[in-house]
C-alpha cells in the first residue's frame, strides 16, 4: 500500500512538470515559431540531439505541432 501511494506521488510529479529545457524551448518558439533545433540547442546549451529529444517529447504530449514541411513550416505552441 504504501509503495503506490510513493508511486502516485512521484508519477504525478513527473507527469505534471516540465524541466527547464522543456520550458525554454516553449518560451522559444512561442518568441520565434520558425526556430531550428540547432538554434535551440545553442540557446539552452545542449546537444541537437536531446534537443531534438525534448522537441519530440513536447509534440508527443501535445505541448507543441509542427505546421507545414520541415524546411519552411513553423511551431505553433498548444499549451
Amino acid at each position: 500500500m504504501w509503495i503506490n501511494v510513493v508511486g502516485n506521488k512521484v508519477g504525478n510529479k513527473v507527469g505534471n512538470s516540465l524541466s527547464t529545457n522543456r520550458q525554454t524551448i516553449l518560451k522559444e518558439m512561442r518568441d520565434n515559431p520558425n526556430i531550428t533545433s540547432m538554434q535551440l540547442s545553442k540557446i539552452i546549451k545542449i546537444s541537437e540531439t536531446a534537443t531534438e529529444k525534448n522537441i519530440k517529447w513536447l509534440k508527443a504530449n501535445n505541448y507543441i505541432k509542427r505546421i507545414g514541411s520541415n524546411k519552411a513550416g513553423y511551431w505553433e505552441v498548444l499549451k
